[in-house]
């Protein structure tokens, strides 16, 4: 119990006055239940078998102002808990945003996208339900489980007796199939995961798919995850029928009215019990099932969410960036490898072995490599994004452990060989790189990466929406883009990484012209194949 409530308590999210109208307005609603079956004796016992006309109005009348207070109050306690659960589900998933944003890039690239997707749609929703019911319901359900045990003490000691035979069995089932449920739904949400992820993929790499003609191979692999679904789906509802529903049948229709009427009459008819006593005691002992079944289902639903729980508090309480660092607003583009190795993995050959390289402030460097060799590797590391595994790299004399990530990427700016843009227009794609840039600050920038005469003949001009990923643009397009916006940034140091791949001799000489031509800018060029024509103060081969 206490390390339930640890593990919700990382996502707690209720507003404290709404949490103590929420508890008030559940336990009310149960004390009506308290009144009922006491007129329900009396109506047996007092009106019918005595033929008492103004008791039988009297009661019926006291029966109508329970059942409107009754709802009244139900009506209320809904509303809180609708409320508390949509607030629950934003605080939790801003929560979630929020500790994302706030770790370095390392560590977030160990959380899959599609995962985490998962975790801030679906977890935080069915995490959020029974986080508004879990500690509020579950204390309510134990105090009038407690009540109305007492309350059949004192109707009568012998049938409730019968009644401890039943309540072991049903907690039992309870915590059976709920590591069930676990297992069940962690499977599901792996299978749930996979597929999505497949799908994303697929759509994402549509003409790919379309030109290399494998529309039939992704849908059988569809397919087969639409059939593992179904498998454990049925496993679900197997489990849940012939073990929860059929006990409870069981349980109801035997255990509860067979036997305990059974008792019940034989002790009627020895005069040991009156009528409206025995139904007075099965009202309270309906009762007193229905909290314990609420308890037990309460037991049932934590499993059922745990997986999500833990996927949620996975991300949420993972360490984050180091406090130690310091902030270097400025940084100046002094940068030093010292005997840098790094591999990606135990099992894969190293990628850099003792790497050392000088780059004085203001330079303009190129780096040459065959492919494989280690450039884009390289840029990774300067970036923090990986961490070597050998040697430190300095920038101005400090560890770039020791800078922040937030001051480190304000000062280092790249165009690496992929380019991530965003379903806007271009100019929305340039204010990533500089919110507040003026037209003049674009035009210059589009100049210099030699896209401007590009963006002039669209229709729309720097307000054209270029698509998921800029779809709507050519390979080069994509470059050219991607260099204006990093020009844009006006940062100390800028990186490009083959950024003219995509791109003629002439072209991306054109362009590294304009960029080596920037005073007071550490320039580095990383190619296997450099442009033509081009000065620089250092060439570097690795």
């Amino acid at each position: 119990m206490v390390s339930r409530i640890n593990n919700l308590s990382i996502v707690k999210g209720y507003n404290r006055k709404d949490k103590v109208l929420l508890f008030i307005f559940s336990l009310v609603v149960g004390i009506t239940g308290y009144f009922n079956p006491i007129l329900y004796k009396m109506l047996i016992d007092d009106v019918f078998i005595k033929g008492e006309l103004n008791g039988l109005y009297l009661i019926a009348s006291m029966l109508v102002i329970l059942f409107v207070i009754e709802t009244v109050l139900s009506l209320l306690k809904q509303y809180y808990f609708i409320k508390n659960n949509k607030l629950n589900r934003v605080r939790i998933k801003l929560k979630i945003i929020k500790c994302l944003f706030g770790k370095d890039i390392e560590l977030g690239l160990k959380h899959d996208s599609s995962k985490i997707n998962m975790s801030i749609e679906e977890d935080v929703d069915a995490v959020s339900v029974f986080m508004t019911n879990y500690v509020i319901d579950l204390s309510v359900k134990v105090i009038y489980s407690l009540i109305y045990f007492t309350l059949l003490f004192f109707v009568n000691f012998k049938l409730l007796l019968m009644v401890l035979l039943i309540i072991p069995v049903n907690l039992l089932i309870s915590i059976i199939m709920g590591y069930q449920y676990e297992k069940i739904s962690k499977e599901l949400w792996e299978v749930n995961e996979n597929k999505r992820a497949f799908m994303f993929e697929v759509f994402q790499k549509w003409k790919e798919v379309k030109s290399l003609c494998l529309e039939e191979d992704n849908f059988d692999k569809f397919v087969g995850y639409i059939d593992k679904l179904k498998i454990l789906s049925m496993k679900w509802m197997v489990k849940y029928i012939l073990f929860e529903n059929t006990y409870k049948t069981f349980r109801s229709e035997l255990v509860d009215k067979l036997f305990l009427y059974f008792v019940g009459g034989l002790l009627i008819i020895k005069g040991q019990l009156t009528i409206g006593s025995l139904v007075q005691f099965m009202a309270y002992f309906s009762k007193l099932i229905s909290e314990i079944d609420g308890i037990s289902m309460t037991n049932t639903d934590y499993y059922k969410i745990k997986p999500a729980l833990e996927r949620i508090t996975k991300i949420i309480g993972s360490t984050t960036t180091p406090s130690c660092q310091e902030r270097k607003k400025k940084l100046y583009g002094d940068i030093n490898f010292k005997n840098v190795s790094y591999k990606y993995s135990e099992e894969l050959p190293v990628v850099l072995d003792g790497v050392n390289i000088r780059i004085n402030a203001c330079q303009k460097v190129a780096i040459c490599a065959a492919s494989g060799r280690g450039k884009t590797t390289l840029v990774k590391l300067l970036l923090g994004v990986i961490k070597p595994t050998q040697g430190e790299i300095t920038v101005d004399g400090i560890n770039i452990d020791r800078i922040s990530a937030v001051d480190l990427h304000k000062n280092i700016s790249s165009v690496m060989q992929e380019h991530i843009f965003f379903n806007l227009s271009i100019r929305e794609n340039l204010y990533l790189a500089k919110m507040n840039a003026t037209e003049e600050e674009l035009i210059c920038a589009c100049k210099k990466a030699d896209i401007m005469e590009c963006i002039e003949n669209l229709p729309e001009g720097f307000d054209t929406i270029i698509g998921e990923n800029g779809i709507k643009l050519s390979g080069g397009q994509k470059q050219r883009l991607a260099i204006a916006r990093v020009l844009l940034t006006d940062s100390p140091i800028m990186i490009f990484d083959e950024a003219t791949s995509s791109l003629d001799s002439i072209s991306a000489s054109k362009i590294y012209k304009e960029i080596i031509g920037m005073s007071n800018k550490t320039i580095v060029i990383i190619s296997h194949r450099l442009p033509d024509g081009l000065l620089y103060d250092k060439i570097i081969k690795i």
